[in-house]
Formats: structure tokens, sequence, C-alpha cells
């Protein structure tokens, strides 16, 4: 809750001291105004998922629908993330890279209101971004990033107008909400993003500093809403740092939360609209208070498919759906039903073993034609950043592993491995941190372990490895390629299973079924 302003007060009581007919206009006002905000976040599937049974941008536009029959003052925000990653960005459409431009059609017909960019808008390239940024219909907001020009300038990223003008993303927005019988108030967004290493034509600043500076410049808004592409600590942090804020809509964690701190709720719903949050607003000018209820919707069976976005989905999911067939695996059969779900969140699965990452790893090792006694790849082949549940489809193995590409049977001597091994270590954070099967480390005799014996540097070991790695175009792992003396590298007939990660993957999951 949060007094309203003095200003705001003063212009109520200048309003009551007017002309006869202003009175007469303010005479059914009650004082009391309600609005909605419908919020996401980190959406990079345009389809539902578990066969169909949760998620989908068609339920949130029926949503959305919804709660605008409910309530006329209805906004929604998205809280960043959602071109990229997925199956269908890697993918090539009238002959150009798809890169999130399914996203931004299925969103405008969803009806978005507000975004901020994510950390994985700024994969893509400098021209692909702004493709989709002229593509889309809704606003993007960010106070902390900027474009850097070719010329050392740096400007606020912008959407090209048809005219040649062009329209630059604002700090923050502030506009007045009125109801039907003349009750008036001022809402403010103010958004920031994660600050990470980007592509070189953006810069992040500290969002901390960001959103102070906002607050100073905004006008005296009766209600401010913080939209954040930030960690869950962060969040939280900003609310509690500045209390003007009211509500966050935040993003980048992928699962619900929901916190509420001396003045503000913080919130984040799961990821590819599993989830979203309705936020009901009640201002009440005679007590002065801003109340809110924020209630976790989820998107299951029980919610419809909005026909119109749903069509855009079917065009884009028959696309899709042409490519996996390429890869030689059926999109639309169950391969496996998973018990637990597997993660492959990037914050996850670059920093750590997750289910996913393990699995993998020893699909590729069951997949050996040569003896290989373990395995290992790099966390960045995985481009999911969610979590794979419940019924596995074909599908499903190409959003994981989207780039797929060759595994080969390796051998190597083992002060050779032991390097890989260190470096992958080293690489934690980042896409070249090495998942691992049948090897660990032992944080106390601080050594490696492979077959669940100690590792020997003068030994020679079989393993099974990315045709990705075996290139040498992983950071910090350049020297594992085909001209290093310590490597030996099988070849494999087109037909192997070892021909592509996807096929081993998917034969691994089904054997265990």
């Amino acid at each position: 809750m949060k007094l309203l302003s003095s200003f705001f007060l003063g212009v109520l009581l200048f309003s009551a001291s007017c002309t006869g007919f202003q009175k007469s206009a303010k005479s059914h006002d009650d004082n009391q105004l309600d609005f909605t905000i419908l919020a996401m976040n980190d959406v990079y599937e345009i389809s539902a998922l578990g066969g169909g049974t949760v998620g989908g941008m068609a339920r949130v536009a029926t949503i959305r629908k919804e709660l605008l029959k409910e309530n006329a003052n209805m906004f929604t925000l998205h809280a960043g993330d959602c071109l990229n990653p997925s199956l269908l960005g890697n993918l090539k459409y009238e002959g150009k890279k798809i890169k999130g431009r399914q996203m931004v059609e299925v969103m405008n017909q969803a009806g978005i209101d507000w975004m901020v960019p994510g950390n994985h808008e700024f994969d893509l390239k400098r021209h692909e971004l702004q493709a989709r940024i002229n593509e889309s219909n809704f606003n993007w907001i960010v106070a902390n990033a900027q474009e850097n020009l070719d010329d050392g300038q740096k400007k606020p990223f912008h959407k090209d107008l048809p005219q040649g003008d062009k329209n630059y993303f604002p700090r923050y927005t502030e506009w007045d909400v009125v109801d039907s019988d003349g009750t008036k108030i001022r809402l403010g967004i103010v958004a920031v993003t994660i600050p990470f290493d980007v592509k070189k034509y953006a810069t992040i600043s500290d969002p901390f500093v960001a959103v102070g500076e906002v607050l100073k410049e905004m006008g005296d808004c009766d209600v401010v809403i913080g939209l954040t592409h930030l960690n869950w600590k962060d969040d939280v942090k900003l609310a509690n740092m500045y209390p003007q804020i009211d509500l966050i809509v935040g993003g980048h964690d992928h699962y619900n939360m929901l916190k509420k701190t001396n003045h503000a709720n913080v919130t984040k719903a799961d990821a590819n609209a599993r989830t979203v949050y309705v936020h009901r607003f009640h201002v009440d000018k005679k007590t002065h208070q801003v109340t809110i209820s924020s209630k976790l919707k989820n998107m299951d069976t029980s919610v419809e498919f909005e026909p119109l976005t749903q069509k855009i989905v079917d065009k884009w999911e028959a696309i899709g759906k042409e490519a996996v067939k390429s890869a030689g695996i059926d999109p639309t059969k169950v391969i496996t039903t998973l018990k637990r779900p597997l993660d492959g969140r990037e914050i996850a699965i670059r920093d750590h073993a997750t289910g996913l990452g393990v699995m993998i790893a020893k699909s590729m090792l069951a997949a050996t034609e040569q003896g290989a006694t373990c395995a290992f790849f790099n966390s960045g082949s995985v481009r999911l950043d969610d979590y794979l549940e419940g019924d596995i489809t074909g599908t499903d193995i190409m959003r994981a592993l989207p780039y797929g590409g060759p595994i080969f049977d390796i051998e190597l001597e083992g002060g050779l491995l032991k390097q890989v091994l260190d470096a992958g270590k080293a690489n934690q954070g980042k896409g070249g941190y090495l998942q691992l099967a049948k090897i660990s480390f032992d944080d106390k005799e601080q050594r490696w372990y492979v077959d669940g014996k100690p590792l020997e540097t003068n030994k020679k070991y079989r393993a099974v490895a990315t045709g990705f790695l075996l290139q040498g175009r992983e950071g910090g792992l350049e020297f594992l390629n085909k001209k290093n003396p310590g490597l030996t590298i099988f070849e494999h007939g087109d037909d192997s299973i070892l021909a592509d990660i996807r096929l081993a993957l998917a034969e691994y999951m089904e054997q265990k079924n």
C-alpha cells in the first residue's frame, strides 16, 4: 500500500472549487479505481508444451481477452526473453534465419503492450534484432540499455518508422488511467535488464543506478511498476531500495515467485507461459492507499486457445515439424515420459551438472563404437533454457539441441584429458562448461576421476565428444582439435547414430523408457 501524493490531492481540492458544471461532472466520481496487469516472462516457445497440456501464447491471448472484458483498464507486460533461444529461431524460412520472427508475429496478435528486452534478445545479431523490433506492434522500454553506434556514440535502441524516423525506446513511461465514473490516476513503468556480456553493439549499465535516475525524472505517479529482467535477489533489492515501486513484474529466473516486501509485490511467472501473473490494483483516493492482489494463473487445458493467435502458431509449428523430420526424427512420437523434469536452463546447465546435461552425456557414451569409457560436451550446445518434462517427443529433442551435429569416438592422452577437463571447469558460467558422463572431480583431493578411477596423465583414454569441441571452436578449449598430437579421432559412417547427437539422445531415451 502507498499514500497518494499531496500534489494529486491538491488537484482534487482545486477541482472541487471550480464551476458548477465541473462539480456536476465530478459528483459521480467515487474516488475508487481498479486496473489490471497481465504479466509473463521468458517465453521462448509459441506452442503449448507437454503434448499441448501447458503453456502456449494462444492461451495467453485468451486470458487477455477475458481480463479485458472484466476491466477495460488492462495492460499486458512481458518481462523479457522471447527472441532466442528456440528450435524455430534457428531454422531458415523464406531464405533467412527466423531468429524470433515467429514470436513477434504471435505477440503482435496476442496483444502485448510493453516489453523490456532480456539478455537473450541480444543473442541476435544487430540487424536481426533491429528487424524484429521493426516488426513488433508492441512497445519496448528499458532504462539501462543503449546501442553502440559505429561512430562511437551511444543511443537508445529504436524502432524504424515507415517515414524514415526513429522511435527510440523510452527509459520510462507514464500515463493517466481513467475509469467510467471519471476517477483518474497516474500510472508509471520503469524497466531495466540484467548486465551481462552482450554483443559489441550494446551497453548495459547498472540497473539500480538507472532506476534511481528515472524515478527522479518521473512525474508524480500514483502507482509505479518495475518491469525487470533481473535475477530474483536483485529484484528484491530493487524493491527495498525504492519504496516508490508498488509492483515488480520480473523475469530471468524461469519459475514462479512471489515475495511481499514492505512496499511492493515482487513476482515472476513460470517460463514459456506455463503460468502468468494477474495483478489487480485497487486505488482508493479517499484513504490514499494502493492495494494489489497478485494471483498466479495456470495455463493448462482449462484455458482454451484463442483462434486467431493459434492460427499463427499452427503455421510456424508446421514449419518446425518439417525441420525435425529432415533430421530423421519423428516430431510427434512420444519417445519417453519423464518422471521428473530435466533442467536445461542456461543459468543451471552452464554452472553445474544437471539432469538434462548428464542424460545427453550418457547418451553419447551409450552410442560409442570404439569402447569409450567416458563422454563430455559443451553445455552451450543445449539451447533450451527451460525444463524438459512429461511426454518427450522428437520436437522436444530438437528444442534441446537445435544445432545438432555429429559426435565422435576419440582417444586422447591422460594429460590432454586433464587439460580439457580443467578448461571446462574454468568455463563455469559459460557455454564452454562441460557436462560429463563417467567423469567426476573430487573437491577434497582436487583430482579428476574417470570411470571411478583416478585420472592418470600417462594413460590413454577412449571417450566420446562433440564435433563442435573437436574443431577447437569453444572458448578456452581451442587446443582440442585434430592437429593436437595427443588426440585421435575415429571416423564413422553417415548412417551411424554418432552422425547426430540428437539421434543418440532420442535412442537412449527410448531404450530407458
